[in-house]
């Protein structure tokens, strides 16, 4: 798949870019918000590695890229990351597989601040979201979603046949998925407020529509301010897949 707005292909190991990218992640959680496009892009490859660990030290080929006319600049307020397997491997050898991420993955980020009168650019991800979803996660959706006549009991039972492995009952490990203290870094210290899962998006539940949603939904207080960061993880393979700041607490 081609994304458009290519603006370049690029082979990296985020292991290296830790050190690098120390200082100004320190610089960010003390409040400095003073940071041009590489220091975005610093700082989202640094969100990777926190977000999926699994591709630390290993080769990949990234795409950056914006909804756009194919070939023109990215715009590194809000653009894409396309992560893939490896173009390029040793001769003689085949690439690696990494891990037991689905891949390419689209990487969406957001650093510009939408509660401001401005809209300010800011330094920190203001939105994330990993445009593709689990297999298992698409297809259980896929099945729920054509017997709203089914309990929620039912609707559970399908989603651990189709290889769900945090449900539920497991709220501690999908909590110690998250890495709040790493997630600070970005974000200044934040403190778990609610958690919970979520099996529908509405209480609506009609046949041809789409209700099923099957995620764990986190918000964690920054403290100090009036911001929360709402986290949303796959119960399936136990992966991030959004992250959103709101200036607005939200009550569950």
């Amino acid at each position: 798949m081609t994304l458009p707005g290519v603006f370049g292909r690029f082979r990296l190991q985020l292991a290296s870019l830790a050190c690098a990218s120390i200082f100004l992640l320190s610089g960010l959680a003390s409040g400095a918000e003073k940071c041009g496009s590489i220091d975005r892009v610093m700082v989202a490859l640094r969100l990777i590695h926190v977000i999926y660990p699994d591709l630390t030290s290993r080769e990949f080929s990234l795409q950056f890229a914006e909804t756009g006319p194919l070939g023109s600049p990215t715009d590194v307020r809000m653009f894409v990351v396309a992560v893939d397997r490896p173009h390029w491997h040793q001769p003689g050898k085949l690439p690696p597989e990494i891990s037991d991420i689905e891949l390419p993955m689209y990487l969406h980020f957001d650093f510009i601040d939408n509660t401001s009168i401005g809209m300010d650019v800011v330094c920190r991800p203001m939105g994330f979201m990993n445009s593709t979803e689990s297999k298992q996660r698409s297809e259980t959706k896929r099945i729920i979603n054509s017997h709203p006549e089914w309990s929620d009991a039912q609707y559970l039972e399908v989603a651990r046949q189709h290889g769900m492995r945090f449900g539920p009952e497991r709220k501690g490990a999908v909590l110690n998925i998250i890495q709040i203290k790493k997630l600070s870094e970005f974000y200044g210290p934040l403190r778990i407020k609610t958690v919970s899962f979520e099996i529908a998006c509405t209480a609506i539940k009609e046949a041809g529509s789409s209700f099923a949603d099957f995620s764990w939904s986190i918000y964690a207080e920054e403290t100090g301010t009036k911001r929360q960061l709402g986290i949303g993880v796959d119960p399936f393979d136990g992966k991030i897949f959004n992250l959103g700041e709101t200036d607005k607490f939200i009550s569950h």
